[in-house]
């Protein structure tokens, strides 16, 4: 039985969407919020910086808030590979050491019109407002606990920034569920391992591990 409180807002999933990709549903809220604050325009450059769940899930959410580009910056070869299916349509590895110069020969020297923060580092939440032309908004998602980051505030204000934060995802949900709805892209593939209820914790500890390729954990109480 699951007791639902009266002031609880509920959402019904269509029966179009399988299970698998319904539990994206809260990740893609937080994204669809995000971009909601930043307020984008029709053709728009978007840089994603972080491919993780979040990270990938942004791409398809600015697309479909009228993005005519967007520029991932990321890890890991599964995940980059991902993010191209999932709308990216340049990939930049941040591990090669040049992700700056790489954004800014993709944008003609401009930068981009918006940025999300999603890795949650120090050091990515610096290099975020890098990433924005002059006038452009850096949105941040990600966390970063106890550790501060270092922002160039002289930039911030000679290139008249716009940084804000997004957090969690109130107000997004119907975004998300139509966003899944559509079924034209391949969200299931992020979820990358399934564990039934039993193996709770070590479905945990694939995730904390990002073990075997790990994006997104699933644990499946019918299993």
């Amino acid at each position: 039985m699951l007791y639902v409180p009266p002031e609880a807002a509920v959402f019904r999933v269509p029966k179009e969407i399988p299970w698998d990709v319904a539990v994206l549903t809260e990740p893609l809220a937080v994204c669809c919020r995000a971009v909601l604050l930043s307020r984008p325009r029709l053709g728009d450059t978007a840089v994603v910086v972080g491919a993780g769940p979040i990270g990938l899930l942004c791409i398809p959410a600015v697309k479909a808030a009228g993005a005519q580009r967007v520029i991932l910056v990321g890890s890991r070869a599964n995940r980059l590979e991902l993010s191209r299916a999932l709308g990216a349509d340049e990939v930049v590895d941040v591990r090669a050491g040049h992700a700056l110069a790489e954004v800014l020969e993709l944008t003609g020297g401009r930068g981009a019109d918006l940025v999300f923060e999603t890795a949650g580092t120090a050091d990515s939440h610096a290099q975020s407002v890098t990433y924005a032309r002059r006038g452009g908004t850096v949105t941040l998602i990600g966390l970063t606990g106890t550790k501060s980051a270092g922002f160039d505030t002289d930039q911030i204000v000679a290139d008249e920034l716009r940084v804000q934060g997004s957090y969690l995802s109130a107000g997004a949900y119907p975004a998300a569920i139509g966003l899944l709805a559509r079924g034209e892209l391949p969200f299931e593939r992020l979820v990358t391992q399934r564990f039934p209820l039993a193996e709770a914790a070590r479905a945990l500890q694939a995730s904390v591990e990002r073990r075997d390729g790990c994006i997104k954990v699933v644990i499946d109480p019918t299993a």
